[in-house]
């Protein structure tokens, strides 16, 4: 198994973060359906400072998993849910549907 990366997931697109560029007042995102392609980060809160910015002032909810590659698949572990109330960030424990994680080939 090669070493873990963390990723975003957006459940209500079914999708995960393929790309994002800040730009002063414009985010531009990408998303993509398989996790193989997502964008991948190396440390937690790189990831929180991309998902802070994306459901700020939001009632959305985003996921934090984490990718394993397994050679020809890559295994998703959903970690943690995020939301935005009362302008904090606040991460959570994830929805049941997601509490087991999945396995996705390439």
């Amino acid at each position: 198994m090669r070493p873990v990366s963390l990723i975003i997931f957006d459940p209500l697109k079914d999708d995960f973060l393929a790309s994002v560029v800040d730009e002063k007042n414009n985010i531009l995102r990408s998303w993509c359906s398989n996790p193989s392609q997502a964008k991948c980060f190396k440390k937690k809160q790189l990831a929180l400072n991309v998902i802070r910015k994306m459901i700020a002032n939001t009632d959305r909810v985003i996921l934090l998993a984490e990718r394993s590659d397994l050679g020809k698949h890559y295994a998703v572990l959903f970690l943690s849910q995020f939301s935005f109330v009362n302008g904090n960030l606040i991460e959570s424990e994830v929805e049941e549907k997601y509490a087991n994680g999945t396995s996705n080939g390439i």
